[in-house]
């Protein structure tokens, strides 16, 4: 987790960078969550989870400080585990609010299998983005880098996942494709969406913003029900200065892809007129 809500809404303000000591990992599963005055349960599901915190995606606003505790399901067992809430913020692309927690402190038992579940999870990444994704040549030290920045996103079909023309990197994380498909448009001089490009599992999008203030060349509709692995400003932001190799090569491949793609869109354009 990396944001930090207003200390005089009662939610203590976090470090966003040094909250980055333990490692987490993209990960959806379902969760229960339990507060003071609640009449039933909130139900949710996780975006990133460490062995020191958890962030989730909830269809409505929560209440930081009556949460008590999080029930996170996994396989045919339950994590019953204490939180204090930090921070929350709308997802105007998932339609959803994510709000970040930490785990009060926690029985030895539960912190083993913590960390036990976000290893596992981070090799599981890790893989994904080697064997299906551009980045296959980094090293296994890097992918799990990588993987330890990561948050789940889903996307509605028929939503944009960003626009052509944005420049604000709050909104300009890089994505790839866990599954769905996405159609890349440019927006030609007479304000007409041009198709120019489908995309599938393990292709990387967006994430231009992030390395200076550089709009999107292009807009992203998902095709249908989207899971994307995000990293966005604030880990790239962590990236780059904690691991500046590992981000000095990730914006080389950034700039690589898109230049690539502008290039095969502009002679697409050309040859529709």
């Amino acid at each position: 987790m990396y944001e930090a809500d207003h200390a005089n809404e009662g939610v203590r303000v976090v470090d966003p960078l040094g909250i980055r000591a333990a490692q987490r990992v993209a990960i959806d599963l379902p969760v229960r969550i339990d507060a003071d005055g609640l009449c039933g349960h909130l139900f949710g599901r996780t975006r990133d989870l460490s062995s020191t915190g958890v962030c989730l995606s909830t269809p409505s606003p929560i209440d930081l400080k009556s949460v008590r505790q999080v029930q996170i399901s996994l396989d045919n067992t339950t994590m019953v585990l204490p939180v204090v809430g930090l921070w929350t913020r709308d997802d105007a692309q998932e339609g959803s609010v994510l709000s970040g927690f930490e785990f009060d402190p926690l029985a030895s038992a539960q912190k083993t299998a913590l960390r036990d579940l976000v290893h596992e999870r981070s090799r599981r990444v890790s893989r994904f983005l080697e064997d299906q994704t551009v980045l296959g040549d980094l090293g296994d030290e890097d992918l799990l880098g990588l993987a330890s920045v990561t948050r789940m996103k889903t996307i509605p079909a028929g939503h944009f996942v960003h626009r052509q023309g944005e420049t604000d990197p709050g909104g300009g994380s890089l994505y790839v494709i866990r599954r769905g498909q996405v159609t890349l448009q440019l927006r030609l001089r007479d304000r007409v969406e041009m198709p120019i490009l489908q995309l599938s599992p393990g292709d990387i999008l967006g994430g231009l913003p992030l390395i200076g203030e550089i709009g999107q060349p292009d807009s992203a509709v998902a095709n249908d029900n989207l899971e994307l692995f995000e990293i966005d400003s604030l880990a790239f932001r962590f990236l780059r200065i904690n691991r500046p190799w590992l981000a000095h090569r990730l914006t080389s491949l950034l700039v690589r892809i898109h230049v690539e793609r502008l290039a095969n869109a502009l002679d697409a354009a050309v040859h529709c007129r």
